[in-house]
């Protein structure tokens, strides 16, 4: 690595045309010695040619190498080769990623040697750099904790203080951290969520809302840096599924990789390529949450109702846990299925259920049995009488057991809270039995009501 003092600074991040005296400047140069038929250099596994090693040479770190950001920053590499002389970027070799350098029309030859100067601009904690307000507003809807802000930020910064890289204002009140971005220690209002990398988008209060809530994010003044560094990873990432996609597809066409990506992205497009990924999340959230008939049947069995608000249409109650099988073989006594029941809170709801049931014959000739299955509410009002399951007669004098599974709905409109359970009869022959089943080669038992709109 090279350092001195004293220069111009041509390029700073964000800045690039801007020309700002900087305080020290450094060259990162790196050494790569090739095996015949190389295709690319990847940064990360670099050989270090022995005779560069001999004179004192050695490689910067990975992470050196890949804070250079050559994706974005390609200008500030100037390559060369042992046999080829300074090469041509887009012409020779294309910057595949931040870490990978892809050549064109070539293949290295054996101990061909590959060195990269970097015009690498130093920072400190101070970065000076062009920093972005970017507001983000929204709402937080009833029942529900995050807020997604869109663009990501530094996750945990000023980790001894309640603030951090933006501002979170509820309903115009600045909200306080919780302290050390603590997800348990909930002794502020939010804590930031971290998707990798030290970034996130979302910020998630410790309670959740009661009522719809106004959310306005900025960023924290020069503290916050525009968001180049999430960007990069993002776009990055694409940038290498298309690389690979287009290794593949030219061998399979007989074309070049350059004839397939065709023309190179500027920094403008892939960073609007970007904001445009980010915008998809946010409407595909959106979108999700309309679906409330997708998002009930994916939650049944739960009680919470999943990130559907209580009250809002598509919302799911069911019981707290499936009941046990249980056997009813006194003839027609009507008895509870032990805890199978539903609390319905007050309004417009379609009830559903699927028992898995069987019934058993006594023995003896002209046996029958059957299993009569009914919803009813807690004073034993019947709302729904299943028709009678297994209804078997036979000549034989033995026992015959039938398997079957009984499903219904009906809608209800109620306006008290309301309990629900199922109970069960079984009629026939001395010693027929019959069975409602939690689960059995029929089908699981289900029993939930979903909120009308």
């Amino acid at each position: 690595m090279i350092q001195g003092s004293g220069n111009t600074s041509l390029r700073k991040q964000d800045l690039e045309n801007q020309r700002i005296p900087a305080v020290g400047f450094q060259k990162v140069v790196f050494g790569h010695k090739a095996t015949a038929g190389q295709t690319s250099i990847n940064l990360t596994s670099l050989t270090l040619p022995p005779e560069m090693s001999t004179n004192g040479f050695t490689n910067p770190s990975t992470a050196t190498l890949q804070a250079a950001n050559l994706l974005f920053y390609r200008k500030n590499l100037t390559l060369k080769s042992s046999l080829r002389g300074t090469l041509t970027d887009q012409l020779s070799y294309n910057v595949a990623t931040s870490t990978s350098i892809s050549f064109i029309g070539f293949t290295a030859s054996e101990g061909e040697i590959f060195t990269g100067q970097i015009d690498y601009v130093a920072t400190g904690s101070a970065r000076v750099v062009g920093t972005s307000i970017t507001p983000a507003s929204g709402t937080i809807a009833i029942g529900t904790t995050d807020f997604n802000t869109g663009t990501p930020f530094k996750v945990a910064q000023n980790s001894s203080s309640q603030v951090g890289a933006v501002l979170f204002f509820v309903d115009g009140v600045l909200q306080t951290r919780n302290t050390g971005n603590s997800s348990t220690t909930l002794d502020g209002n939010y804590y930031e969520v971290d998707a990798g990398g030290g970034l996130g988008v979302i910020l998630r209060l410790n309670q959740a809302a009661t009522q719809i809530l106004n959310v306005l994010v900025i960023s924290n003044g020069i503290l916050y840096e525009r968001p180049d560094g999430s960007m990069l990873a993002t776009i990055e990432n694409v940038n290498g599924y298309l690389q690979n996609m287009a290794t593949y597809l030219a061998a399979a066409t007989g074309q070049t990789v350059a004839t397939v990506l065709g023309a190179s992205a500027t920094g403008v497009d892939l960073k609007a390529f970007g904001d445009r990924v980010f915008a998809l999340e946010q409407n595909r959230a959106r979108t999700d949450l309309a679906n409330t008939w997708t998002a009930a049947q994916n939650m049944l069995g739960r009680t919470d109702g999943g990130t559907i608000p209580s009250g809002a249409p598509g919302e799911v109650v069911t019981w707290a846990s499936a009941p046990t099988d249980q056997n009813f073989s006194t003839i027609g006594t009507t008895a509870d299925w032990t805890n199978a029941t539903i609390t319905v809170p007050a309004g417009s709801w379609v009830l559903y259920a699927n028992l898995p049931v069987s019934t058993q014959t006594g023995a003896g000739t002209s046996n029958t049995a059957a299993l009569t299955a009914t919803i009813t509410d807690s004073s034993n009002n019947i709302v729904k009488n299943l028709k009678k399951s297994a209804s078997i007669q036979t000549a034989a004098a033995v026992n015959v057991t039938s398997v079957q599974c009984l499903s219904f709905s009906t809608t209800l409109e109620i306006s008290t809270p309301t309990v629900y359970k199922i109970r069960g009869v079984i009629n026939g022959n001395t010693g027929s039995v019959g069975n409602l089943f939690n689960t059995n080669a029929n089908g699981q038992a289900e029993f939930f009501a979903v909120r009308k709109a």
